[in-house]
């Protein structure tokens, strides 16, 4: 799972936003991604790759799922670096901007899941 991770945030975002142009494409797709750190700037959540790119996490807009942002406090700190994270894409259409929900954490030894 860790090497078919995407590493490289903004190609993953350009991708996101080119599919979304499709009227049949998902509107919230899932991607694993590949992240360095994850950590909190300004109340919110993000998650950095080895670039110094970041994605903010939210569970705005995502009703149809439970929240999971703030079980990110409670997993131990040691998969907060260098992990796999799939999590799945939504467009914030008022503040033009692609945010994540994170929904599993893949590591070397199982998958610590965030949601049901």
């Amino acid at each position: 799972m860790k090497d078919l991770a995407r590493a490289d945030f903004a190609a993953v975002a350009k991708d996101v936003k080119s599919n979304l142009k499709s009227p049949l494409a998902d509107k919230q797709p899932i991607y694993a991604l590949r992240l360095r750190r994850i950590g909190q700037v300004g109340g919110s959540f993000v998650m950095e790759n080895a670039n110094g790119e970041r994605l903010t996490m939210t569970d705005t807009g995502m009703t149809d799922e439970p929240a999971s942002c703030h079980l990110l406090q409670l997993v131990p700190s040691e998969l907060h670096e260098n992990q796999t994270l799939v999590v799945r894409f939504r467009h914030d259409l008022d503040q033009r901007t692609l945010q994540i929900k994170p929904l599993s954490i893949v590591t070397s030894s199982g998958v610590v899941r965030l949601t049901l």
